[in-house]
């Protein structure tokens, strides 16, 4: 708890200069989400006007189209907003974490450096900085912009049918806890695989650099074999079985995916054909259904990846957790080559 507070403010101190690019970054997922639903929204407005008048004309579908065009307009200036402040935070951001990450490493003790590979070093601090890429992407992006989106596309469904929206929403929360329970499993195995990817860079590296003490002494075939081995016996398996649980997820998901799908639409089929729902409704809610399944499918398939991406990044992020040791003279001199 107490190495996830320190990671947490190493990160906050960085970050907290760019609270507000952060909000305005973060508006433009949630306008998104809500155009695929209004845009179904203004199609049944559309369909409703030409079901009641007898004569097509402008202004009997002006209402909706001008719902229709503003939508559009908004949602492009969201982000084109999103873009800007998203230009103006994050290369500074980005460089912040590679110097502070630098900066708090140098200050650690002679036995780290002398127990800890500098192959592995050097992959961690690249993996902090690839890894806040994907964490802020996802949040301010890819999260936002699907929970939010079948939030509203159930919540549409409730103006058409009240039982509808309640079954949507018991699958709904049924399946995001199946799911979470699933990626807690592979997130376990996916950290594993971060610390063996780690440490398989460091071997390498450090062979590498010492390639003609290595040469020198005719050590290569024997670098080679412990390599191998490390391959076979650690990094290869955890690969393995990352793929593994990756595939029962998706199955799994997909298992609840289609059978939700069949028995909407045979629902929906039958409340038409008892006329209590018109033609409208029928496409605005099935139109909704497709746009929620859609997004729940996808959402979990960026979870996924994203959750083996956090690994990665919990992993490299246990580096700036070590006792520091600042060896550092006052008056220290520069050291001239």
């Amino acid at each position: 708890m107490r190495n996830n507070q320190q990671i947490f403010m190493f990160f906050y101190k960085i970050i907290k200069n760019y609270k507000i690019h952060f909000l305005i970054m973060i508006q433009a997922p949630i306008i998104h989400s809500m155009l695929l639903p209004l845009q179904a929204l203004c199609f049944k407005l559309f369909i409703d006007h030409q079901t009641k008048d007898e004569f097509f004309s402008y202004h009997s579908v002006a209402i909706p189209i001008i719902f229709y065009i503003t939508l559009n307009i908004i949602h492009g200036i969201s982000w084109r907003l999103k873009d800007f402040f998203y230009s103006k935070s994050q290369p500074y951001v980005r460089e912040s974490i590679v110097i502070e990450s630098y900066k708090k490493i140098q200050e650690y003790s002679f036995q780290f450096f002398q127990i800890t590979p500098v192959g592995s070093i050097v992959s961690k601090i690249k993996s902090i900085s690839d890894g806040y890429d994907n964490v802020i992407n996802f949040i301010t992006d890819t999260a936002i912009r699907n929970v939010f989106c079948i939030l509203i596309s159930i919540s549409m469904c409730y103006f058409v049918k009240t039982e509808l929206f309640l079954g949507l929403l018991m699958w709904s929360i049924l399946f995001f806890i199946v799911m979470m329970f699933m990626y807690s499993k592979e997130s376990k195995i996916a950290y594993q695989e971060s610390k063996f990817k780690h440490q398989l860079s460091g071997i390498i590296s450090d062979n590498i650099a010492n390639i003609f003490t290595i040469l020198a002494f005719s050590k290569k075939n024997i670098e080679l074999k412990k390599l191998k081995h490390f391959t076979q016996n650690y990094s290869t398996q955890k690969d393995y079985e990352g793929n593994i649980a990756y595939t029962k997820v998706h199955c799994i998901g997909f298992a609840l995916y289609l059978p939700m799908l069949f028995i909407v639409l045979f629902y929906l089929i039958h409340l038409k054909i008892n006329n209590i729902i018109t033609i409208s409704d029928f496409i605005f809610v099935l139109t909704n259904i497709s746009i929620m399944l859609e997004q729940i499918y996808s959402f979990v398939f960026d979870l996924s990846r994203f959750m083996k991406n956090f690994s990665d990044f919990k992993e490299s992020c246990q580096i700036l957790t070590i006792t520091k040791q600042n060896y550092d003279k006052n008056n220290a001199k520069e050291l001239v080559i």
